[in-house]
């Protein structure tokens, strides 16, 4: 069985993902059991078919810091 199959099948039970996201997530799953190489964001954008920010999680440089009692 493809992955590409595999994948869908399990995301079409999943209710409350949107089709863009399975989209994405169907992409990601195959880019990343195709890549013999190193896998960071760099690669992802080499490979795959989306820019290298689309595979970045938003806020990723941010964190809380105890002693301002905010976000930096």
């Amino acid at each position: 069985m493809k992955a590409e199959t595999f994948t869908v099948a399990i995301l079409r039970k999943m209710s409350d993902i949107g089709m863009c996201q399975k989209k994405f997530i169907v992409h990601l799953v195959v880019l990343l059991l195709s890549m013999r190489s190193r896998v960071n964001y760099l690669m992802l954008y080499c490979y795959g078919k989306y820019s290298e920010k689309s595979y970045h999680t938003p806020g990723v440089g941010y964190f809380w810091s105890g002693c301002a009692g905010s976000v930096k």
